[in-house]
């Protein structure tokens, strides 16, 4: 528990700028959506241990303690990701599925994005940079909507979510990096509002014999003739752009099972 304590805490930097004011004209598709992200007035770092059956007794309140301290200090993101939505009638939302040779997060899906490097010097920067290096995004294709709150992952990074959209041209010219991305595909954003996500389950190597529970969404991508699986931070982060965006609110936890 300490080391994770230790990756949660971060130094300030003052010419780092996390989140800036956006405004969009009232005829741009996603000025509504902008609007309501802007208007957002809750905690700027989601809570890892709502819901989340998976820490218990002491673990809970230690980790409830260093919560309520992050909130007093008010951090900045180690990570940043983009939520790049189409500029269409029916958006789509953009996914990825990591390279299996990664060291971190090998063969998951994810949104594009990753580590904040000294160079950058916004969390817009952060995660358009990372998106040119994973599918080609070039920053001047892309516009800034909005920021979410930002969550903790796995691992204890603190990640701020950097809305954005961009043409369909654009979206259909992005190809995958060999380097970090085995392949990209997209998600209707009318599926994702529409459409409670499952209870879906997999086995955990740390878990012993039990299932790891997680509400996840089954995206049927027909390039690969089977569902790809939305889970976790992702999943908590498209829950939390839905629920503030959208006034759509799903339940999001975690539980654990024993092998019968």
């Amino acid at each position: 528990m300490n080391d994770f304590f230790s990756q949660i805490k971060t130094h300030a930097d003052p010419n780092f700028v996390d989140k800036t004011a956006v405004y969009l004209p009232p005829e741009h598709r996603f000025s509504t959506l902008s609007h309501a992200l802007s208007e957002y007035h809750g905690v700027d770092i989601l809570s890892l241990t709502q819901n989340n059956d998976l820490i218990e007794g002491a673990d809970r309140q230690q980790l409830n303690q260093a919560y309520e301290q992050l909130l007093i200090n008010k951090p900045q993101p180690h990570a940043c990701v983009l939520v790049a939505i189409t500029d269409e009638i029916s958006p789509r939302l953009l996914l990825t599925r990591r390279a299996s040779n990664l060291s971190s997060h090998a063969g998951e899906v994810s949104l594009v994005g990753g580590k904040r490097d000294k160079t950058d010097r916004s969390s817009y920067e952060v995660a358009t940079r990372e998106a040119f290096e994973e599918v080609g995004l070039l920053r001047q294709d892309s516009t800034l909507i909005g920021f979410l709150p930002m969550q903790i992952s796995k691992k204890g990074l603190l990640v701020r979510p950097v809305v954005v959209s961009m043409t369909p041209a654009i979206a259909d010219s992005l190809i995958a990096s060999e380097d970090e991305i085995q392949r990209l595909f997209w998600a209707d954003l009318a599926y994702l509002k529409t459409t409670p996500p499952i209870d879906y389950h997999f086995e955990h190597p740390k878990l012993g014999r039990a299932y790891l529970h997680t509400p996840a969404w089954l995206i049927d991508d027909r390039q690969i003739g089977k569902p790809e699986v939305v889970w976790g931070l992702t999943g908590r982060i498209i829950a939390n752009f839905l629920h503030i965006g959208y006034g759509v609110r799903y339940q999001w936890y975690y539980h654990l099972q024993a092998h019968h």
